[in-house]
């Protein structure tokens, strides 16, 4: 890495998209010490929240005001983890009305839909994301997961995680999360037949 402050902020990058949040924040604090930058604001802002600090979280996301689609998208994902996913979708519609979303604010948006106006409503987002990106297989798997923790078991569940093991048949959790969707739905034959 070019310098310490670089290398810092990729380490809590990377703790970030672990979840981690706890080794996220230690390496947010060190690099935002060290520049200001609003990667390491972001940085810090995620790992506040992701640690449930959400006070923190936003306090230090209203650093990027002056860039205001950056600050939305932060408080969109802050607002998520609080699980205000109505203030979640209204910051994500202001966002949406200057420009297209990006990846991981489209899936906010998909979860903000399942969780605050359900799965069919969250289904038709899904099909638009789908246009837009290709959606990664562990994504897909995470999907299909939650649909059957909140939904039950469906045939919606069983072509999510049927795109998920044929975009990447190595997510072994997806290859137990479709039979065992297929199992619930009466079809243990094609479930053992699947995972086979």
């Amino acid at each position: 890495y070019p310098n310490k402050e670089s290398a810092l902020s990729r380490l809590s990058a990377c703790y970030l998209r672990t979840n981690d949040g706890t080794k996220s924040l230690e390496y947010a604090k060190q690099a935002i010490r060290l520049k200001e930058s609003e990667s390491n604001i972001v940085n810090l802002s995620s790992s506040f929240a992701l640690t449930g600090e959400y006070d923190q979280a936003i306090e230090t996301a209203n650093r990027l005001a002056e860039k205001p689609n950056q600050h939305k998208i932060l408080l969109a994902h802050i607002r998520y983890l609080q699980k205000d996913y109505e203030q979640s979708l209204s910051l994500i519609s202001e966002i949406e009305a200057n420009s297209t979303l990006e990846y991981k604010t489209a899936l906010v948006k998909y979860y903000s839909l399942l969780f605050h106006s359900g799965s069919k409503t969250a289904a038709k987002w899904l099909s638009e994301m789908e246009v837009q990106f290709p959606i990664r297989p562990e994504d897909l798997n995470d999907i299909g997961h939650t649909l059957m923790k909140t939904e039950g078991n469906s045939r919606e569940v069983t072509v999510i995680l049927q795109k998920c093991v044929n975009a990447d048949p190595g997510i072994y959790q997806a290859w137990q999360n479709l039979e065992a969707n297929l199992g619930e739905l009466g079809e243990n034959d094609l479930g053992l037949e699947v995972c086979n």
